[in-house]
């Protein structure tokens, strides 16, 4: 009797909120594409410490399993002519249980696009349709019409005082005048507050078998946006791993998704490091998670199912090298005074991916002659803040 082979590339997942720890809820319905998909299934064995009245030793007892979910899904943004509803994003809901909270900004602010009242090369200050509250549009883009009514005048925002003051993550080659708005955008920005998120129900088709997951917990998230060349392309990735309980198992039919369109490369775009325009190879947002799961004999695995309990973000661009006197990152390390970090790239309403860092501190970091150019790849870290890192998708008029 011959067997149908499983085939690979037969591999889905689709994934979905919980309402409550320890409840599978079908998330059928959102599945997503993926690529690297590994479902790892080990045994959790403890050694039998009894005499066998010879050398020989019992076999190790089977106490459970203990299963990560890894995979890479493109950054590709979320498209549309309008901001998404609430949760309809699925990488969304991989960076909220990754302990990011959404913000959807469903109206331009103000309504209209309104002319400030004074600019620098680096900032403006507002008018009277933006609320004068401290930090009320940090890590939010920015449209700047007197800049531009496309892609180069869309500007991230590092800061904003109580007296409407914004203070911006690049420098531009001369003041800034005439028109701004804030742009409706979607956007995850870093949470410090004390609460949970929500675990998420998961199901993976592989090879025309289903596998339901139940409480499923990000324990790893790295953005990796390398830059696309003449020579070689790459598609910005979010690399995910996943501590994830099993819930059932059957034969069944690997779902098809359509086709979602391409996914913008890191070119033609933006990388503003301290406001200034600096060349590289790509950079890496690591969030620096880590999960554990609380032990309760009242459970049927004698846990809780993993949970974050530590995070620490960290920015590791690899830079250019260049001239002390152009950008001098040991001064800037030993200063251990903050810097912005924004990058963006994509076009059109929906396409565009931009990632802001308020505020970063160099470590320090020794050029690389391994390649044709010297480089540097100091990590920058960064602290407990409200808002700390964000991944933004504009919607501009």
């Amino acid at each position: 009797m011959a067997f149908a082979t499983r085939k690979s590339r037969n591999t889905v997942i689709a994934i979905g909120n919980q309402s409550v720890r320890g409840t599978f809820v079908d998330p059928a319905a959102n599945v997503m594409p993926v690529s690297n998909v590994s479902l790892g299934i080990a045994s959790v064995a403890v050694a039998n410490p009894e005499y066998t009245g010879s050398i020989d030793q019992q076999g190790d007892e089977i106490a459970g399993k203990k299963l990560t979910l890894s995979f890479d899904v493109n950054l590709r943004p979320p498209g549309g002519s309008d901001v998404p509803a609430a949760n309809a994003y699925l990488l969304g809901l991989l960076f909220q249980n990754a302990k990011m909270s959404e913000v959807r900004t469903t109206s331009a602010i103000p309504a209209s696009p309104e002319a400030l009242s004074s600019g620098s090369t680096t900032g403006f200050t507002g008018g009277a349709g933006v609320t004068g509250t401290l930090d009320l549009y940090k890590a939010m883009l920015v449209q700047l019409l007197g800049v531009s009514s496309g892609f180069s005048g869309i500007s991230a925002i590092r800061t904003n005082s109580a007296s409407k003051v914004f203070e911006l993550c690049e420098t531009f080659g001369s003041s800034l005048s005439g028109n701004y708005q804030i742009p409706k955008q979607l956007a995850y920005v870093n949470s410090v507050s004390s609460v949970d998120p929500v675990p998420l129900s998961a199901t993976v088709w592989i090879g025309g078998v289903c596998y339901d997951l139940v409480d499923c917990q990000v324990a790893s998230l790295l953005l990796s946006v390398q830059t696309s060349t003449r020579d070689s392309a790459t598609i910005p990735m979010a690399r995910i791993t996943m501590d994830v309980t099993l819930y059932d198992y059957a034969d069944e039919s690997t779902p098809t998704i359509p086709a979602l369109g391409t996914t913008p490369k890191f070119q033609n775009g933006k990388q503003f490091l301290s406001k200034i325009a600096v060349g590289g190879s790509g950079f890496e947002l690591n969030f620096g998670l880590q999960s554990a799961a609380a032990p309760n004999p009242n459970m049927p695995t004698g846990d809780e199912g993993g949970e974050l309990v530590s995070k620490q973000i960290t920015l590791t661009p690899t830079l250019l090298a260049y001239a002390k006197a152009d950008f001098d990152t040991i001064a800037k390390a030993d200063a251990q005074a903050k810097h912005s970090f924004f990058a963006m790239w994509g076009s059109g309403a929906g396409g565009i991916v931009a990632i802001v860092i308020p505020d970063a501190r160099f470590s320090h970091s020794g050029p690389d002659i391994g390649q044709q150019h010297v480089m540097e790849s100091p990590q920058l870290w960064v602290d407990v803040l409200q808002k700390g890192a964000a991944i933004v998708f504009p919607y501009p008029a």
